[in-house]
């Protein structure tokens, strides 16, 4: 077999594999639907995308992996923007910290009116064994580490974001990658313990801005916090008339 055919068979199996878990991701995320609460075993979500429980174990090692997956397409009208842009040189934001609140109360939108989903996917999180949670790179299996990506390219090197200072390390972007990363994990984590609230996409992003912005904004002064902070007023509904028009579309899961 020449170099040529195998590079052509080894684009044609790794296209499959990418078929194969979108059809896995999506079935998964419409037998989830918009429920506000339930669960599903790996066996089942393998019948609704009608393939075989071995296929679903030989592309996903844990429930957590599909679920993650489901949640990726669930934000995919969020996210692939953002990356699409970033990829042909078009993403450059008039205001990036509006830029970042907006992305942040979306995510928690959607995650929040997709209950079901947010929740066993964070259950399904903490049954991953430890030592197999954090995977660096392709296939990270942290927590919202699909979130992470696309709130970093909002703020990796763009005014008025900064990396990370106080910190030694080879390569500071990987720093400024953790600190993101932690605030998403600690916005997922919000959002599973206070479902009873009012509003809870709202304060959930309060909060977690609160707490992230002073981190990585180059100006740690109150008032610049409290401006930032402001423009959640002028965010939220615009993020909520985008996401009925989401709805009515019809084509979450079709993304």
């Amino acid at each position: 077999m020449t170099e040529e055919e195998m590079t052509a068979r080894q684009r044609a199996a790794e296209t499959k594999r990418r078929r194969t878990r979108r059809t896995v991701a999506l079935a998964a995320l419409d037998l989830y639907g918009e429920a506000d609460d339930g669960d599903y075993t790996r066996e089942q979500i393998a019948e609704a995308a009608d393939v075989s429980v071995a296929t679903l174990y030989n592309h996903f090692t844990y429930k957590y992996d599909i679920l993650q997956a489901a949640h990726e397409q669930l934000l995919a009208p969020v996210i692939q923007p953002i990356v699409r842009g970033v990829e042909d040189g078009t993403y450059n934001p008039s205001d990036p910290i509006e830029e970042l609140l907006r992305y942040m109360y979306a995510v928690n939108k959607l995650s929040y009116e997709h209950q079901a989903l947010t929740m066993a996917m964070i259950k399904a999180y903490f049954e991953v064994p430890r030592s197999d949670r954090y995977i660096t790179g392709k296939g990270n299996r942290q927590i919202g580490s699909h979130i992470t990506d696309g709130m970093v390219l909002i703020v990796h090197r763009r005014e008025p974001f900064k990396h990370v200072g106080n910190y030694t390390c080879d390569d500071p972007d990987i720093v400024y990658s953790y600190t993101v990363e932690y605030h998403v994990r600690s916005m997922l984590l919000e959002l599973r313990d206070s479902y009873a609230l009012r509003d809870l996409p709202m304060a959930v992003t309060q909060a977690t801005a609160a707490e992230l912005l002073p981190a990585i904004l180059s100006s740690f002064d109150a008032p610049v916090i409290r401006g930032a902070l402001n423009l959640l007023e002028a965010v939220q509904p615009r993020v909520d008339e985008w996401y009925e028009k989401l709805k009515q579309r019809d084509d979450l899961a079709g993304w």
